[in-house]
Formats: C-alpha cells, structure tokens, sequence
C-alpha cells in the first residue's frame, strides 16, 4: 500500500493522510494487528458459523473455545503474533498476505501492545454476546432437535431489511402488500421456478386476477372500517 500511495499523485487531504499513516510505525501495527485477527479469530468463527454440518446446539462449545483461545492469546501474545495458536484447530489459507502478517518485524513490540489492549476487550465483548451458552448458565444444554432448525446468524433478516430499504427509497409510494411481493419474488426464486413451467403467462395471469379481488376486497374492507368509525363519533 506504502508504495502504491508513494506513486500516486497526492490529489486531496485523504490521499494525503493515508500517505502520512502508512509511513507510521505504530499505525503500520495496528493494520497488522487486525489483520492477525481477521485471520486467526474472525474467519474461523464465521466458518464454524456458516457451517451447516454445526447446529446452534453445537457452537455452545465453539463458544467456550472461542473464550479459551482469547486467554491463551494474552498469556502467549508472541504465539499469536508468529501464528502457531489456532482456533477450532481450523488450518489458515497460507496466502501473501498471512505470510506478511507472521513475518517478523520491527514494528512486532507495537503489535504486542495493541492486541493487549484489543483481546481482552473482545474477549469480555464474547462474553456479554455468548454468555448465555457458556457452562453453567441458561441455554449451556440446548436440545438438538429443538434447535436443529435455528439459525446461528441474522444474514438472512439483514438481507430482507436492505432489499426492502432499497426498495423504499426508490418507491417511496409504494404499499406494503407490494412491497412483501416484491420481497417474496425476489427471495423464493419466483422467476426461476416460472422460467421452468410451460404456462407461466397463464400463471401470471390468474395472479393477477387474484390481485385485483384482493384489492376490491381490502378496499371494501376499509371501507367498512371508516363508516363504523364515522358512526360512533356521531353517536359521541
């Protein structure tokens, strides 16, 4: 990056204050620092997360790895820092940049003193998070088949909320039964599944007879709705 920046033209107060943090050792050591733990504690959570294999009942104990492996890491910070302390004993993807980051360096002593600070306070940030799985408390004795259907992430709810905020800000008018449509249509593979069916024009037709009923009758509904309403005020 230090060298990329030093060829490129200084175009504004970013560029610059990049430029000027890349030539810092102690900011060069906090980049490494995150860097370690992308690699040795955020990639092998988020794979034992993403694993269908591994049910909610099951990650009670990747929570306490998770909780295990922070303390060793304060107690054996050059460990961590060379890369021999790994979690879940999951194997690191061997590419340029993990061979960058367990390469020894000058700016190492930087290192150590910003994970110091960096992994306990994740480490209690776990234990706020997880505390609930832990042994001893509430949900440490889940029931498999109980929970065999939970997810152990919201990626799928995070992904709904965006698709309909993207939705809202380019049709600001648009209603909420069009908007679960327009959700549901794009989430359950409404267009691969017509692409497949040799009626799909007649397909689409019927629903959207269906649509205009539907219509008529919340239409009538809210009607009913509003001329009750108008009744008891006049009798108030």
């Amino acid at each position: 990056m230090k060298d990329i920046h030093d060829k490129t033209p200084i175009l504004n107060g970013l560029l610059a204050s990049v430029q000027f943090d890349l030539a810092q050792p102690f900011f060069i050591a906090g980049l490494k620092a995150l860097g370690l733990i992308s690699k040795y504690i955020t990639s092998p959570s988020w794979r034992a997360i993403e694993d269908k294999d591994i049910s909610i009942s099951m990650m009670n104990t990747k929570y306490l790895a998770l909780m295990n492996y922070f303390e060793d890491c304060s107690m054996n910070m050059e460990d961590f820092i060379a890369g021999t302390l790994l979690l879940f004993d999951l194997p690191v993807k061997n590419d340029m940049v993990h061979e960058a980051l367990i390469e020894k360096a000058d700016i190492d002593c930087h290192v150590e003193v910003i994970l110091s600070t960096l992994l306990p306070a994740l480490s209690r940030l776990n234990q706020l998070q997880y505390g609930d799985h832990l042994p001893g408390e509430k949900h440490c004795e889940l029931d498999f088949m109980e929970t065999s259907s939970t997810d152990k992430h919201n990626k799928f709810p995070e992904r709904v909320f965006s698709l309909v905020g993207n939705i809202l800000s380019s049709r600001p008018n648009i209603t909420t039964l069009v908007v679960e449509s327009h959700v549901t249509f794009s989430l359950n593979r409404t267009a691969e599944w017509l692409a497949n069916q040799d009626n799909a024009s007649e397909i689409v037709k019927r629903r959207r007879k269906g649509r205009k009923k539907q219509i008529q009758t919340e239409r009538g509904t809210n009607k009913g709705k509003t001329s009750q309403a108008r009744m008891r005020l006049a009798k108030l």
